[in-house]
């Protein structure tokens, strides 16, 4: 998945995220908490994360039904409640298609999805998807060849 990280400071970078975030822990369900640790710049930082919701979200790379994540960073065990990120996660990409961080409930910076390819799911048309209308016509033409000849089997009699 491609995602494109936008900050206040006019710096635009593209990341890429591959695997997605590991973090995230399945099944999710609204009401569902848990805690992570990850590694930065060589410290422990614990994340204390809980599903609040479901949102639609739209990106770029599409509209997602997102499960809405919650993430407080407590470095060295302190949690600052005022410090803290919103992931949505989407089953359809397989990955996170939007990220908020917020300081005193005001948002600071954002990511979101630009393009994905996951499983059966992608934002491009699939190859097969131009064959089945032409399977379809020619089915529909045998039958009409199969209708006719059968008439005219059956007006010979």
């Amino acid at each position: 998945a491609v995602v494109k990280e936008i900050s206040y400071d006019n710096e635009t970078e593209e990341k890429i995220y591959d695997p997605p975030f590991a973090f995230i822990q399945y099944p999710i369900f609204i009401g569902k908490k848990w805690n992570a640790t990850v590694e930065w710049k060589n410290t422990s930082i614990i994340l204390q994360l809980e599903c609040t919701g479901r949102e639609n979200v739209s990106t770029r790379a599409g509209k997602f039904d997102c499960y809405v994540i919650k993430v407080v960073h407590a470095p060295n065990g302190t949690v600052n409640p005022d410090f803290y990120q919103v992931f949505y996660i989407s089953g359809k990409a397989g990955n996170v298609v939007r990220t908020e961080g917020y300081a005193n409930s005001t948002l600071v910076g954002y990511r979101e999805l630009l393009s994905f390819h996951y499983g059966v799911y992608s934002n491009k048309q699939p190859d097969y998807a131009m064959v089945i209308p032409f399977v379809a016509v020619g089915i529909f033409i045998l039958l009409l060849a199969l209708l006719k000849s059968l008439y005219k089997f059956g007006a010979g009699k």
